[in-house]
């Protein structure tokens, strides 16, 4: 009987292979590190585009509201009327010089004068108050203003302060 003698092959890498393994590994341990390093970037540029998303929202908002409260601000000014247009178009294309004020004040004259009130009139802020200093403890009467009614009738169309009205 003959006896076999096997040899057995030992699963012990030589030094070379050895060496062929963990370069193998460095490299996979390097592409794990790479694709980490691409998520993580993707992640932080998805975390710019959403931060610069949400600015954009804000900046989008801040604006329209900055616009509303400058509409609202036209709106409530002065230069929006039927009038004010008609004043701007004379003084833009006249031929000749013309005063802003005068043509307002000629407007406000016409209005009374259309208004059918004889009595009604109008002073400009500082006329007002320069007749009130002039007028004031030197009226005399009983301190009130009269107007003519429709029917005719004079009425009483108010009281000054401090008269004996």
């Amino acid at each position: 009987m003959r006896s076999s003698v096997k040899k057995s092959v030992s699963p012990v890498p030589t030094l070379a292979q050895n060496a062929e393994l963990n370069s193998v590994a460095n490299k996979q341990q390097e592409l794990e590190n790479v694709a980490n390093k691409q998520q993580v970037i993707a992640g932080s540029k998805d975390l710019e585009k959403k931060n610069d998303r949400v600015a954009l929202t804000f900046l989008g908002i801040f604006v329209a509201a900055l616009f509303f409260v400058i509409g609202a601000g036209f709106g409530n000014s002065q230069g929006n009327s039927l009038v004010d247009g008609a004043i701007d178009e004379l003084v833009s294309n006249s031929t000749i010089e013309v005063d802003r004020g005068t043509l307002e004040r000629a407007a406000i004259e016409g209005a009374l004068k259309a208004s059918g009130d004889g009595w009604a009139n109008y002073f400009p802020s500082t006329t007002l108050e320069t007749l009130n200093n002039l007028t004031a403890n030197v009226l005399t009467g009983i301190g009130v203003s009269i107007r003519e009614a429709r029917s005719g009738a004079i009425e009483i169309a108010g009281i000054q302060e401090n008269t004996p009205a």
